[in-house]
Parts: structure tokens; sequence; C-alpha cells
């Protein structure tokens, strides 16, 4: 398998066309279907809520490398979609993790 740039084993073909552009993942656009997740990670936060408690490192070191390499390198479509997927995902659980957490 293919290595990127930080020596992590890249799950697409080397020549894969990039889907997202780093630049347009810089001015804000995301792949369709994605969720902001910004809001929900805040209000976690406020609550005392770790991401750590609800999801796995390997989760978080995915999620935390597909914004990087949308940043600087682009996404691949197969990329792209992971990412949706995790949005939804992280929406998802902080929404019942919230739902749930005692509220003053």
């Amino acid at each position: 398998m293919p290595k990127n740039f930080e020596g992590i084993t890249s799950q697409e073909e080397p020549n894969e066309v990039i889907a997202i552009t780093s630049g347009v993942w810089r001015q804000g656009e995301r792949p369709r279907g994605y969720e902001e997740t910004s809001t929900i990670i805040k209000q976690a936060h406020t609550l005392g809520l770790r991401m750590h408690d609800y999801f796995d490192q390997n989760f978080l070191s995915r999620r935390s490398f597909l914004i990087l390499k949308a940043e600087t390198a682009g996404l691949t479509q197969a990329e792209a979609d992971e990412m949706v997927s995790i949005s939804k995902t992280i929406n998802q659980k902080l929404a019942e993790a919230i739902e749930a957490a005692p509220h003053e």
C-alpha cells in the first residue's frame, strides 16, 4: 500500500483523482452530505463531555488525519465519503450524549 506524507498507509490507490481540493476545503466547502460538527463539539465540551469518551482513538486519529490531508493535499472521493460518514457519526453520538447529560 502507498504511504502518505506522514508515513500512514493509504487505503486508496496512488493515482486516484482528488475530489475535494485543499483550496476548496480551506474555503469552507465540504463534500456533499457532510454535516458540520464544530457546533455540537463545542456544546459537548461546554457540558464537560470529551470526544475520547465517545470515540475510540483510531476513529479520532483517522478524522484528524483526513482533516489535515484535506487542508494540505485534498481528498479522494473515497476519503470525502469517509469524512461524510465521520461527520454523521460525530453528530449522532454527541447529540445522544448531550441529550443524556444532566443540564442545569
